[in-house]
């Protein structure tokens, strides 16, 4: 979460989720982590693999 804060560039969101994937595409069909960060102009999320390493990020539009 701290690494989301930190990269999305969403200053104050008003919502945040966690979507755990059994299986997903953009990671060769592996376990991934999907965080959220949204705000009342839009959002961002990255995705990690299971080791915790971040595969892809998707910051807020500016």
């Amino acid at each position: 979460m701290r690494r989301a804060e930190k990269t999305l560039k969403v200053s104050k969101p008003t919502n945040r989720y966690v979507i755990a994937k059994a299986s997903w595409t953009f990671n060769g069909d592996q376990p991934t982590m999907l965080v959220y960060l949204i705000d009342d102009y839009g959002g961002g999320y990255l995705a990690a693999n299971r080791n915790g390493k971040v595969i892809k990020t998707v910051p807020a539009s500016s």
